[in-house]
């Protein structure tokens, strides 16, 4: 093989390995919650196991990163990356950075600047958010360590620019593609992959591949991400060769043996690892930690923590207009009535007018929390085609549901969908993707549905926060009862409950609760589940106007009780 004919694909697994040893994202996660006075949060050997470190694993990345930038700014979340990713390149780096001189193309997701420092000449770098360039060397969708990065979310949400989406395409066709180092859950290219990879020769993927069930668990969801390919016999995973696993080494013994590059020891890659992570800046912890506990779901916990800040400081104003909105967004029928009141004050008001859209979609968003879909479909009637209301457009497509337009939810719900995603706000497209996934088990459009948990729901929803990680399992749970799978349900349903749970009292959803002597979920309200071990029944019986509205209320109000 000619090196002119490879694409490499890189991910944080190479930087790990010594002498690099820059740290996996646990590591970082762990100094985030510990910065934030969140530790019981943190594996440790003590807590191993533990409901909180389940909560926390559940998510990627952005979510926390995105909730550094928001508590200490986006400075301080910048001015720690590039102290953390300062290191030494290893000797995966130096066979990628002579690879790309020979003519490879080597993509990385990779902020670290290391295969340009291995390299014996100045490499063609191109980088985010800079024009794709076609003659690059190494291409570097997300930015550089020194330059700008996509580290938030909302970065994560805009997607791959199209001049970067046909420049990977034409560097893929025709090559053989590695991944190294690389998960595949990047959302960046997650939904891309089966579509660009379709012209390549061959797709070698360097992971952890000894047998265990974990390592069989990823290669499954890199196999399902990668359906075309899976298919038509291109995708293969290479054995580990070495004890303990190390990919890397197992792809430099592979470019040896491909006479890629001459003879190299790869054996330094197992070197004795020693990771260092400086501490967060020390500015506004208070609103760093609330942020994070909203993440993980904690909404009380960060309504108490926002609260203090409101009196210790720093930014107090600040501190008590986020109060406000907290307590608006997961407000009931005081917050709907001051709303409503609001919106009849400042809607004859010239300075008010501006705030009368944000006081409407608040006023939507607590009615359909509520369950009065009347309502909602009221109020969301004739909505414009912008992503500005994105949000409403989501509300409208579970309103219509629950009210029995079941076809109708569906087309509303995927436009409701690619609204959200040119809006790039996470919860919105975290939500539309859940009525999306509702409306598609209601039609009975499961192989659908089955494709869009692996590709959609669940990847927006870990990119949002843990209760739509739960809140995707119960659709998981909801398919897995349709096509008979009880054992799948069951375990769907024990993780939707583990992702929910804060290490306090939180308030009951009064329309799901579990009987935990028969392992059955009951959903009451306009569509009723009961699943049991024997039997399945499913029925949509027409809500009864004289119910209450609190036993009508739908199961994406709040968090799953326990």
């Amino acid at each position: 093989m000619n090196p002119s004919e490879l694409l490499v694909f890189v991910g944080a697994g190479v930087s790990m390995s010594s002498p690099s040893c820059l740290p996996s994202f646990n590591t970082l996660r762990s100094v985030i919650l510990k910065s934030c006075y969140l530790d019981e949060y943190v594996w440790t050997d003590s807590t191993a196991g533990s409901p909180a470190v389940d909560v926390a694993e559940a998510l990627v990345p952005e979510p926390f990163l995105n909730a550094v930038a928001e508590g200490a700014g986006r400075s301080a979340l910048t001015a720690w990356l590039r102290n953390t990713l300062q290191s030494v390149p290893n000797t995966a780096h130096t066979v990628l950075a002579e690879l790309a001189l020979q003519g490879a193309r080597v993509w990385t997701v990779n902020f670290d600047e290391l295969i340009e420092a291995a390299s014996k000449a100045i490499l063609n770098v191109t980088s985010w958010p800079d024009t794709f360039d076609a003659a690059a060397q190494i291409a570097k969708p997300h930015g550089t360590l020194n330059g700008s990065m996509t580290a938030t979310s909302r970065d994560v949400l805009a997607g791959l620019r199209n001049d970067w989406h046909d420049g990977l395409a034409d560097a893929v066709a025709g090559r053989t593609v590695v991944f190294l180092g690389y998960s595949g859950r990047d959302l960046y290219f997650a939904p891309i992959w089966d579509q660009v990879l379709e012209h390549a020769t061959e797709i070698l993927w360097f992971d952890f591949n000894d047998g265990t069930a974990s390592a069989g668990r990823d290669i499954a969801y890199k196999r399902a991400l990668l359906r075309n390919a899976t298919t038509n016999g291109k995708l293969v995973f290479p054995m580990n060769m070495t004890v303990p696993p190390n990919p890397s080494i197992d792809f430099v013994t592979w470019c040896m043996n491909e006479r890629l590059i001459g003879p190299i020891d790869p054996t330094a890659l197992n070197g004795a690892v020693h990771v260092n992570v400086p501490a967060l800046t020390e500015a506004n912890r208070l609103g760093m930690r609330a942020a994070v506990q909203q993440v993980l779901g904690d909404t009380s916990g960060a309504m108490r923590t926002v609260l203090a800040q409101t009196v210790q400081g720093p930014d107090r104003r600040k501190a008590a207009r986020e109060y406000v909105a907290m307590n608006f967004n997961h407000g009931s029928t005081p917050a709907r009535v001051v709303l409503e009141a609001a919106s009849i004050v400042t809607g004859h008001s010239r300075f008010g007018k501006r705030f009368v859209p944000t006081l409407m979609s608040k006023r939507i968003n607590i009615s359909f929390n509520q369950a009065d879909h009347d309502a909602v479909l009221r109020l969301t009637r004739g909505l414009q085609d912008d992503p500005s209301v994105a949000d409403r457009w989501v509300l409208r497509a579970g309103s219509l549901r629950y009210r029995g337009s079941i076809p109708e939810s569906l087309d509303v719900a995927r436009h409701a969908l690619e609204l959200a995603v040119l809006l790039q706000h996470q919860v919105v497209v975290a939500n539309a993707c859940l009525q999306l996934g509702l409306s598609l088990a209601w039609n009975d459009q499961l192989d659908e549905l089955a494709i869009h948990l692996n590709d959609r729901l669940f990847p927006y929803a870990s990119l949002a926060s843990n209760r739509w990680v739960a809140w995707a399992e119960i659709v998981a749970a909801i398919m897995h009862v349709r096509q008979g799978h009880h054992d799948k349900m069951a375990t769907s349903l024990d993780r939707a409950r583990t992702t929910v749970w804060s290490g306090r009292p939180r308030r009951r959803d009064p329309n799901l609760r579990f009987d935990r002597t028969h392992r059955t979920p009951t959903a009451e309200g306009p569509s009723r589940v009961r699943v049991h071990t024997s039997t399945i029944q499913c029925t949509r019986p027409a809500p009864s106007p004289r119910e209450s509205p609190t036993k009508l209320r739908h199961l994406t109000r709040h968090h799953l009780g326990h």
